[in-house]
């Protein structure tokens, strides 16, 4: 996918079900993770449901949180 096409909108759904997924898979709670991150669990939630733009710095942290690479999100996703 050429970025200058990227579908923003599309990039947050998509990063918010990749994450979701990683979460529920590895058993933890919004909560949880929120708290490892810094952040709050309503900022995280809406993370998830693709409501609110983040910057690359709280994707790898929450990648790392989740024990993520963020490459494999890009490769699934993009």
């Amino acid at each position: 996918m050429k970025l200058g096409h990227l579908d923003t909108e599309r990039c947050h759904k998509d990063f918010g079900e990749f994450i979701r997924k990683a979460r529920n898979a590895r058993g933890f709670t919004q909560l949880e993770i929120s708290e490892i991150v810094g952040i709050t669990q309503s900022y995280y939630s809406r993370i998830e449901i693709g409501k609110r733009d983040i910057d690359l710095a709280l994707a790898l942290k929450i990648c790392g949180a989740l024990n993520l690479d963020i490459k494999d999100f890009v490769e699934l996703y993009m």
